[in-house]
């Protein structure tokens, strides 16, 4: 009997959301507690884990948006039936659609497998780009490509729609440097990833890399000590191997954008969370007066401060950022400047009774 996949509700007022990746290819196997998708809403993203053991069957394709509740997909249970066509029946049970005679697939050049011979699945050599410009793989796929000093941005994926997933990682691991060789030479031409310690990195140049598939390996840090920086990772998905190739003196900080850059006169969506978030930077920018002050400070005393605090909460394992000393100054600079903490209506100026501060964060 099968089990459903349902798109789930996280929190009250969630009204919509879609499956933004599948973990689990269509027919793949997965254990109960394992990763199965990623949902996407316009306040949160989630992993969503396995209720059950089995094979996973899918019924919608990522990036469609559905309402909570909706059935994505189901867990059979290994060796039972899996019907070619599922589609969801009045009151979620399971339907065939269409009954059809399992097609083979069709070798190289178009020609069909001679009697007896096991049809070959070929992949395609062109790595999967989404709408907005990301190489489609799974966060598995991509911590193991990390892990083995393989750049993932290379690979031909075998799972949903030509994604890339771990099986394809481990695949070019072990096929070693000759697996660029398929790629063609403007791509084997670009930087090599090598295995070895994690690489000096920002926090945000790590998250920059992540986002936009980018091995921090391949890159050659600008800053202090030799630091990747949030500058390198925008050379790098502009212009691939721009910074290994101004650190050797190449000519490969010449060549093209990246496969997966965005190219000019480019539509690219913006869903979900990521439409939010636009929406209200774009509101904010438009209702708040802007104004821009530079300054220095001097921050000997501050400094001293964390540093007690540091000590001090080192048991409780809590560590003051410097932005908590920037918020607690700014709640302080309101209640002496009480007309800063105001909000213009159009014909007025309205005193808040109140001292919020927001701080955006991913």
């Amino acid at each position: 009997m099968p089990r459903e996949i349902y798109l789930i509700k996280v929190g009250m007022s969630m009204t919509e959301g879609m499956v933004a990746e599948w973990y689990i290819p269509d027919g793949g196997k997965v254990r109960k507690g394992e990763l199965v998708y990623a949902l996407e809403t316009e306040k949160v993203n989630l992993d969503v884990d396995a209720e059950y053991d089995g094979i996973v069957k899918h019924l919608v394709e990522t990036g469609i948006t559905l309402a909570p509740g909706d059935l994505v997909g189901y867990i059979f249970e290994p060796g039972e039936d899996i019907p070619d066509d599922l589609a969801p029946a009045a009151g979620g049970k399971l339907a065939a659609v269409q009954e059809r005679a399992p097609t083979v697939p069709a070798a190289a050049g178009g020609q069909a497998p001679a009697a007896g011979q096991e049809p070959v699945a070929r992949a395609s050599v062109s790595p999967a780009a989404s709408a907005d410009g990301h190489i489609r793989s799974s966060p598995a796929a991509r911590r193991l490509a990390d892990e083995l000093g393989v750049d993932y941005r290379r690979l031909a994926g075998s799972g949903p729609n030509g994604r890339i997933v771990e099986a394809d990682v481990q695949a070019a691991a072990d096929s070693g440097p000759a697996i660029a060789a398929d790629f063609g030479p403007a791509i084997a031409a670009g930087p090599v990833a090598v295995a070895g310690s994690e690489p000096q990195a920002s926090p945000l140049a790590k998250r920059m890399a992540a986002a936009r598939g980018i091995n921090l390996r391949t890159l050659v840090g600008t800053g202090p000590g030799g630091r990747i920086v949030q500058a390198d990772v925008e050379a790098a998905a502009v212009v691939p191997g721009i910074a290994s190739g101004i650190a050797s003196g190449g000519a490969s900080a010449l060549r093209p954008a990246a496969v997966n850059a965005p190219r000019p006169g480019e539509s690219i969506p913006v869903k979900g969370m990521r439409k939010v978030i636009a929406s209200r930077m774009q509101q904010s920018l438009a209702e708040s007066a802007q104004l821009t002050l530079d300054m220095q400070v001097l921050m000997d005393d501050a400094v001293k401060m964390r540093a007690g605090l540091v000590e001090e909460w080192l048991s409780e394992g809590v560590k003051p950022t410097w932005t908590d000393f920037v918020i607690k100054a700014c709640a302080k600079a309101l209640r002496i400047h009480p007309l800063m903490n105001s909000q213009f209506t159009g014909a007025e100026i309205l005193v808040q009774h109140e001292i919020n501060i927001g701080m955006a964060v991913a």
